[in-house]
């Protein structure tokens, strides 16, 4: 099942439930890779990488023109916010730029979310 903070931003998946307790896997735990389209002129498909504390990684080639601020979703029938850019590093020797993402929510200050059957 996907957990959603606001009905808006998918923040991750429930990995167990017990009696008492449901434990969350966030997107944005290290090393988890999550599938998302970079919104834009262009919809791009993009994978993120999960960095910890709501960041995500993305690398993707340098031709490829992207702006901070951009919104990252969900691909599915009824999309939701992942993340947005908030910063591009880029080497004039790699072919590839590397962008860095954030959930839009503050997951340490979230109280409470919302949980949907996977679409």
């Amino acid at each position: 099942m996907i957990v959603l903070a606001f009905d808006a931003t998918e923040l991750g998946v429930i990995d167990s439930v017990t009696e008492r307790r449901s434990v969350v896997l966030l997107h944005s735990s290290p090393g988890i890779e999550t599938v998302g389209t970079i919104v834009g002129s262009t919809d791009t498909t993009v994978k993120l990488i999960g960095r910890g504390g709501g960041e995500y990684e993305v690398r993707i080639p340098r031709e490829l023109v992207f702006d901070p601020g951009m919104p990252i979703i969900t691909q599915s029938v009824f999309p939701k916010l992942l993340a947005e850019i908030k910063h591009i590093n880029t080497d004039p020797r790699d072919p590839f730029q590397k962008i860095l993402a954030k959930t839009p929510v503050n997951i340490e200050n979230t109280r409470w979310v919302t949980i949907n059957k996977a679409q």
